[in-house]
């Protein structure tokens, strides 16, 4: 199934392509600019949501990870 029907799935998704902008940005930092537009641009606000929301952003990885391993 797409993870764009199943909203776990979706929610997955998107904190790991949170983390993994996050881990990338200071490596690559021209292209997760959040200045630019298009795809580009979302990396980059991914990454600045992982900067400024990192308490939360690893609070619902840690939460993804029980799930994943003891209720599913």
């Amino acid at each position: 199934m797409s993870a764009l029907f199943n909203l776990e799935s979706m929610i997955t998704v998107i904190i790991l392509c949170i983390c993994t902008c996050t881990y990338l940005k200071p490596k690559f930092p021209n292209i997760f600019d959040n200045k630019k537009n298009g795809f580009l641009g979302t990396l980059g606000k991914f990454a600045i949501i992982g900067d400024r929301l990192s308490v939360y952003v690893s609070l619902a990885c840690i939460i993804l990870a029980v799930v994943n391993l003891f209720l599913r």
